[in-house]
């Protein structure tokens, strides 16, 4: 009897065992062949800087899940998906080119973002991406004072997305109590003081009268274009990822659609007013030769 009842335990005990392991295994099975939809898998290199969002991490290189395929993302020595800084530097006419992932490339290839959109389109200028996910205006003034110590840049390209007041309201809310105009204003006086030409697209939405009051009172130039999810339905589908609320890189073609044109005409007038190399801060002026 008490053997019988033994061999017993044994077997439910090896069942129980082997019901754990099978689970165990199917789990495991199941996050190897199962994956999460792509805009819910980890970005690689992203981490949070305390209360102030996300940033990459310096020097960092990983894969990235978009609906097409994995891509790369590589980020240089300030955390910029971008070259290395001295790379950078060793272009003559320099445009910082600022904004949110949109700007960044957000699930996209590299030469799919804006800036380098931007650069292939105009090749007299080098345009450094700069962009970040979630960084809205009051990020972008907490931002600038290093990339513009780090590159010098001739002019900034300011490319404002839809959630401007979303990312600022988040900003706000982890830090501080500020107002609603303050990251625009904070960026006006940072680029008046540097004496740097900035030229901002703002894409305005139903309901965004106070982001265009904002640009007004910091007085800022800003080109003025709708916003995606104001377009027609059918036109606004082709600009989304599998009908997802997350712009494509066709939606990053017709950004620069749009802003080829402003941007030429802006740059010709600060090539006429790029030093030489020699003549930038940090480099000693040439000697006159007999």
């Amino acid at each position: 009897m008490l053997a019988r009842f033994g061999i017993g335990l044994v077997s439910g005990a090896t069942l129980l065992v082997g019901a754990l392991l099978g689970a165990l295994l199917l789990f495991g099975l199941e996050r190897v062949f199962v994956q999460p939809h792509w805009s819910k898998r980890e970005v690689p290199c992203l981490e949070l800087d305390g209360a102030q969002g996300p940033r990459f991490r310096p020097n960092c290189t990983g894969m990235m899940a978009t609906p097409e395929a994995e891509v790369v993302l590589k980020t240089n020595e300030l955390g910029l998906r971008d070259k290395p800084n001295h790379a950078i530097l060793e272009n003559p006419l320099r445009i910082l080119v600022i904004g949110d992932g949109d700007v960044e490339g957000w699930w996209a290839e590299k030469e799919k973002s804006i800036p380098a959109l931007l650069g292939s389109r105009i090749p007299d200028a080098y345009f450094i991406n700069a962009g970040l996910r979630e960084a809205g205006p009051l990020r972008q003034s907490e931002r600038l004072p290093a990339l513009i110590q780090a590159y010098r840049p001739q002019g900034i390209l300011w490319f404002v997305g839809e959630r401007a007041r979303l990312e600022d309201r988040a900003a706000c809310s982890a830090k501080r109590t500020c107002a609603l105009c303050q990251g625009f204003q904070e960026v006006a006086s940072l680029v008046a003081k540097e004496k740097i030409p900035l030229l901002g697209f703002f894409r305005l939405g139903a309901g965004e009268e106070t982001i265009m009051a904002c640009l007004i009172t910091a007085k800022l130039d800003f080109r003025i274009d709708t916003a995606f999810r104001d377009l027609p339905a059918a036109e606004k589908q082709r600009f989304l990822w599998e009908n997802d609320d997350h712009l494509n890189p066709d939606a990053y073609v017709r950004e620069v659609d749009l802003a080829t044109d402003h941007v030429q005409y802006w740059l010709a007038s600060l090539k006429s007013k790029t030093p030489h190399p020699s003549q930038e801060r940090g480099h000693a002026k040439p000697k006159n030769e007999n």
